[in-house]
């Protein structure tokens, strides 16, 4: 992910929308708004990166543009129920079992 490029503005040009088009479409089609939305994916690909990847969870905090760690814990906690340690202990031996 590039911190410069995944943003309202940027996302909306190259959708050729404007950005009001854009938040609306987002708010229609996935009932969050375009920050919560993005907000998903972005903890998503953090909890994708914590289960196949070696990457330390700052490393990973960095790549999905969050700036502070506790903050991004927190976040993380709100969706997945769990710290993002104890996200990648607890899934990644279920994935080894596999």
């Amino acid at each position: 992910m590039d911190n410069e490029k995944l943003n309202v503005t940027f996302l909306a040009a190259n959708f050729s929308m404007t950005q009001r088009t854009f938040l609306r479409k987002v708010k229609k089609e996935t009932g969050l708004t375009a920050v919560s939305y993005l907000k998903h994916i972005r903890l998503e690909y953090a909890a994708e990166l914590l289960l196949r990847s070696d990457y330390s969870i700052t490393e990973i905090m960095n790549k999905v543009m969050y700036n502070n760690l506790s903050y991004f814990s927190s976040e993380f906690k709100k969706i997945y129920s769990l710290s993002p340690k104890k996200y990648r202990e607890k899934f990644r031996k279920i994935e080894c079992v596999k």
